[in-house]
């Protein structure tokens, strides 16, 4: 039987580290990236929150004839 040798594998410490310049730069992307999900999150629960009460507004702004037909 034929036994074959494997290559080793990478490990952290033989891992060439990141510059500072590359960290900092990873870091703030993943800074903005966490911001812009957090802003996004909390604009849809917003939007979620606010939409009936705009509705209720808007049709009760609206004309008997208005609210009850179909077109709201």
């Amino acid at each position: 039987m034929t036994t074959t040798a494997l290559p080793p594998r990478a490990t952290r410490a033989s891992r060439p580290t990141p510059a500072p310049a590359q960290a900092a730069a990873r870091a703030r992307r993943k800074s903005v990236l966490h911001w812009i999900a957090v802003h996004t999150g909390a604009l849809a629960a917003a939007l979620f929150f606010v939409l009936p009460f705009v509705f209720v507004f808007r049709t009760s702004v609206m004309s008997d004839s208005q609210a009850m037909s179909g077109d709201l």
